[in-house]
């Protein structure tokens, strides 16, 4: 396997996106991230099913973009049919749309809703750490 983690993200929360997989890989935890592990001439769909069926673990940020991004409701169901971990980190107090929470309903939740996010990295790395 070469990561652990699949980041699922919205593209508008790149930038929260791109914290979480620092802050992992700072603990020797490999990720996989879209804006730098696809290649322009890779297939999107397939780079994305192949990174998700060969990681142990997704962390989804969940945020407003991430409930209305079609890309982000298939790499959950995928990510749940394969039988990966699924972590959400709720941004801002949002709640999941209702399609989402069939995936999510028994899973341990990071909530990251009091700004800003990042202080909440911490937690979730130390969970993510424990899992991998």
């Amino acid at each position: 396997m070469e990561h652990e983690v699949f980041i699922s993200h919205a593209h508008q929360d790149k930038s929260i996106a791109e914290a979480i997989c620092q802050r992992l890989e700072s603990v020797r935890v490999k990720c996989w991230i879209s804006a730098r592990d696809i290649s322009n001439n890779e297939d999107w769909a397939e780079a994305t099913r192949n990174a998700i069926a060969s990681s142990h673990v997704m962390v989804l940020v969940l945020s407003e973009n991430a409930n209305v991004a079609p890309h982000v409701r298939k790499e959950i169901a995928h990510a749940f049919y394969t039988r990966r971990i699924i972590i959400p980190f709720r941004l801002a107090g949002t709640f999941p749309r209702r399609d989402f929470l069939f995936y999510l309903g028994n899973v341990p939740w990071f909530n990251a809703a009091s700004p800003p996010a990042e202080q909440h990295l911490e937690a979730l790395t130390a969970h993510i750490k424990s899992l991998v």
